[in-house]
This record gives C-alpha cells, sequence and structure tokens, in this order.
C-alpha cells in the first residue's frame, strides 16, 4: 500500500514492519493516509461542449429543394402579367407539363378578359364625335364674351380682320378641337362663331359636321342661341 506524508505531501511505499514510518524524503514521521486511487470511469467528467453536426447530403438536398419551391412559386406569379406571363410559363423548367398547361390557359384567359375590358372603356367613334362637338360648343361659349366686350369698348361687333387680329394660334382658346382656328363672321346686328368640323370643309357628318352658334345683341336677345349648317 501506498502512503502520503502529511508534512510534505511525498507518496512512499508503507513499511510493513514498523508502526512509525519515517518519511524519505524529510525525514519526519509520515503520519501518512492512505493513497485512494479512483478507477477512471469514476472521475466525473465536465459537461461536454456542443458541436456543429456536419450537414449531410440529405439536408443539402431538402434545402435545395426549397429553393426550387420558391423559385416556382415566384414564377408562377407571371400568371398576372399579360401576354408575356404565358409565354414566360411555358418556358418554364420548374413546372410539370400539366402545371405549364394549366398556368397558361388561366393567364391567355386572364390576358383576354383584360383586354375585353379595355376595350369596352374606350371612347367608341360615337362617343369622339359627341365629346368634340361638346368641347367646341363650350369654347365658343367661351369666345363670346370676348366679342361683347369688343362691342362694348368700341361701339360695334368686330369684322373679319379685327378678328383675325385678335385670334392668334399662340392662345388655345381661338382653337377648335382639330387645332384650327374658330370661324367667325357677322350676321346682321349679330355675329357667329363656329368650326367647321374636322375636314375643314363646309357641310359633312360626324366629326366631320360643321357647328356654330348665333349670337344677337344683348338687349334684344341676350340669351340667343343658335345653330347653323353653313357659313356665310
Amino acid at each position: 500500500m501506498r502512503v502520503r506524508c502529511s508534512n510534505c505531501e511525498t507518496e512512499q511505499e508503507a513499511a510493513s514492519d514498523s508502526a512509525t514510518q519515517m518519511c524519505v524524503a524529510c525525514g519526519k514521521p509520515v503520519a501518512a493516509r492512505p493513497v485512494v486511487v479512483l478507477d477512471v470511469l469514476d472521475v466525473p467528467r465536465a459537461p461536454a461542449s456542443p458541436r456543429l453536426e456536419h450537414v449531410g447530403p440529405d439536408v443539402a438536398v431538402r434545402e435545395l429543394e426549397e429553393l426550387v419551391d420558391s423559385e416556382r412559386r415566384v414564377l408562377t406569379l407571371a400568371v398576372w402579367i399579360p401576354f408575356w406571363g404565358a409565354w414566360r410559363i411555358a418556358r418554364s423548367e420548374l413546372h410539370s407539363p400539366r402545371e405549364k398547361q394549366r398556368l397558361v390557359v388561366a393567364s391567355l384567359t386572364l390576358t383576354a378578359a383584360l383586354v375585353a375590358l379595355a376595350w369596352t372603356l374606350l371612347p367608341k367613334p360615337e362617343d369622339q364625335v359627341r365629346f368634340a362637338r361638346e368641347r367646341a360648343r363650350e369654347q365658343i361659349l367661351s369666345l363670346a364674351p370676348l366679342v361683347e366686350r369688343y362691342r362694348a369698348q368700341f361701339g360695334s361687333y368686330p369684322d373679319l380682320e379685327a378678328w383675325q387680329r385678335s385670334a392668334k394660334p399662340e392662345d388655345r382658346r381661338f382653337l377648335d378641337p382639330w387645332h384650327r382656328l374658330y370661324v367667325y363672321y357677322r350676321t346682321g346686328e349679330g355675329f357667329a362663331l363656329g368650326t367647321l368640323g374636322r375636314d375643314g370643309l363646309t357641310g359633312g357628318l360626324g366629326e366631320d359636321e360643321d357647328l356654330f352658334l348665333a349670337f344677337g345683341p344683348p338687349a334684344k336677345n341676350e340669351a340667343q342661341r343658335g345653330e347653323t349648317a353653313t357659313a356665310e
């Protein structure tokens, strides 16, 4: 049996033939205490530190599948893009043939619906004619007070020459919906303002139809508004 000296902590073999053993190192009585040898399995171990486990092939494959699935979902949103969406989905390598067929049909159906909606919202030819004539009427009514102020200042309505000097192409108030100067002429005691339509010629139908409003002296007929088909 081995003992440890309580003075110098030196381990040594215990003497079996002596009650009092002297320490071989310090020369003092050993006053020994036995050395306890612990089995390796009995030694408490510190908790193992966490380790980063190696990412196996199955984890890498799963991440790749998630990435492909995300790209597939993003590409599927192309179904909402008219025309281009159907073409892009048809060329997709992330969708099965059946998926591509269903998505292309959905995209084309959506495109057709949008085209039909746009067609119904576009102004029709008869609407364009109505809008043009309404605009011309409003502009003519806004020009009439200018002529009335001229009469109030100079005592008579302007003649054609005076009108042409005042009506400048740079002033858009004097331009009809087809970007030509409004026609002005005297009508006895009053005057008329109008447009010859899109073709700029007398007569016509639709957008080519002439539109003139006649105005009389305020003292005789303040609210007079009339239309004539031709200009003098």
